[in-house]
């Protein structure tokens, strides 16, 4: 109880602490209460830091391999996650996916089963949101998160909703190019924790709200909130949060073609791998380094990208790995992997990385001196980046076309007046298609509240049905 209470306020490494302590004791007496101990504990470590978690994370594993049978089944969720993590943690990240992806598999199995008691699933989902991000499954992961907040809403779970809410704006919305969704997900989330009075439930810094500032080019928040964290995650043992704001650091310094900068910051992720963000800094830290003249450090990035990326498979993974290998390969090679990593990008919902790989191939092209073809690569990037809001890399695509030789004006006609929080939330709503009655009953307000925003959602997209809107929202998350 006291581990759970930790992890609830935000004090990571207390809380490790505390649930190996009670896993250790437990462990003969209660094994199933020891398994669920260890695993919060593994979740608990993500935030507290991997790297720092080292010597409890060496305890974990030496408790799991002498737990006793659960009684539950071999293949429950709780079971298949200790047993991937162990296996990532004895034998590398490779070791360790068949049986997370088995887990991102039960739990969402398991919360369209009625026979699963409600709690359960809603506790599964939870605990396989983060190895689905770790496997770069993103379709999986957003299927976790729509169900984690669906099921928080359905049962009236206030104190857990905001966490979904949360783990959507940052590493669903975000990382997918809707940054409108996004901030209404982070606003949400923050009333619900405040009302609850449950603030730590999302985190106290704002580290949550990194991923739209430092896309949307806001540099600024981007740093005053990355130095905010960084100074405050100390006291509570949280260097995996501090990781993953380093981590979005990085980004708005590649944005910015601040290369070197970007080093500095993904190092932390790099050096402290918590599931969170290590193996998504990767690719990062092969573009920043091989830019920076640090190939040395891209190679040694790009080693440990290629053993992850070919072992979890997905579009993304393998999307990501093509093009951190075309910036590390020889001419005759780079253009093949520029091509690959456009056609497995075009088929995830990662939209900021189809661009951004438009714009490096671009870039690549026109140090070729081929610049006909490098403009259509940078339109392609730029035109992405401008539907999306993406300022920084929008610039960054600009300033390469303009050394093409072609003139190219900052676009003004078409982008939409930004919405407020609430205003996007709705806007979001309708386009999955729910019902103004629907969307109020979510949001606990009335109907004609619903219908007062969403007239003005109308006007500043300049839409005038829900069907409409629903095409705009979809076309801006391409």
């Amino acid at each position: 109880m006291k581990g759970r209470i930790q992890f609830d306020r935000g004090y990571m490494t207390e809380a490790v602490a505390a649930l190996v302590g009670a896993a250790a004791r437990l462990h003969q007496v209660d094994p199933r209460a020891a398994r669920d101990a260890l695993v919060l504990a593994l979740e608990s470590a993500v935030f507290a830091g991997w790297a720092s978690s080292a010597p409890l994370l060496e305890e974990v594993v030496r408790i799991a391999r002498d737990l006793p049978a659960t009684g539950d089944p071999p293949d429950s969720v709780p079971n298949l996650l200790l047993q991937g993590y162990t296996a990532r943690l004895t034998g590398g990240y490779a070791a360790g996916v068949a049986a997370l992806r088995r887990a991102v598999v039960t739990s969402l199995g398991d919360d369209d089963n009625p026979d699963v008691d409600a709690d359960v699933a809603l506790r599964n989902l939870e605990l396989t949101a983060i190895p689905a991000l770790d496997l770069l499954d993103q379709a999986a992961v957003e299927r976790l998160a729509a169900r984690w907040i669906d099921r928080a809403r359905d049962s009236g779970a206030l104190a857990r909703l905001p966490g979904g809410l949360a783990f959507r704006s940052a590493l669903v919305d975000a990382p997918g190019g809707r940054l409108d969704s996004a901030r209404a997900a982070e606003s949400e989330a923050r009333e619900l924790a405040d009302t609850t009075r449950n603030p730590a439930v999302v985190p106290p810094t704002g580290a949550h709200t990194l991923p739209a500032l430092a896309l949307s080019g806001r540099e600024a928040e981007t740093r005053a909130t990355a130095a905010a964290v960084a100074q405050e995650t100390p006291s509570r043992g949280a260097a995996g949060e501090a990781a993953f704001a380093a981590y979005w650091l990085g980004v708005l310094e590649i944005s910015l073609g601040h290369y070197g900068s970007a080093v500095g910051c993904l190092d932390a992720a790099y050096v402290d791998d918590t599931p969170l963000v290590g193996t998504h800094a990767l690719p990062e830290l092969v573009e920043a380094g091989a830019r920076a003249g640090r190939r040395d450090l891209a190679e040694r990035a790009l080693r440990r990208f290629q053993d992850r990326a070919t072992a979890t498979g997905t579009s993304l993974a393998l999307g990501l790995l093509a093009r951190s290998e075309a910036l590390l390969a020889e001419p005759a090679a780079a253009e093949q992997k520029y091509e690959e990593a456009i056609l497995l990008l075009a088929r995830t919902s990662a939209a900021p990385q189809t661009a951004r790989t438009h714009l490096l191939y671009g870039e690549w092209l026109r140090r070729q001196r081929r610049k006909r073809e490098a403009r259509d690569q940078l339109h392609a990037a730029l035109n992405r980046f401008e539907a999306m809001r993406l300022a920084c890399f929008a610039e960054r695509a600009r300033a390469e076309i303009r050394a093409t030789g072609e003139h190219v004006r900052k676009r003004e006609v078409g982008i939409p007046e930004q919405l407020t929080p609430q205003e996007a939330q709705i806007a979001a709503l309708v386009s999955r298609g729910e019902a103004n009655r629907e969307i109020a009953a979510q949001l606990f307000v009335s109907p004609s509240t619903v219908e007062y925003h969403l007239r003005k959602v109308f006007r500043k997209y300049g839409v005038r049905s829900r069907t409409q809107l629903a095409h705009h929202i979809m076309n801006e998350g391409r």
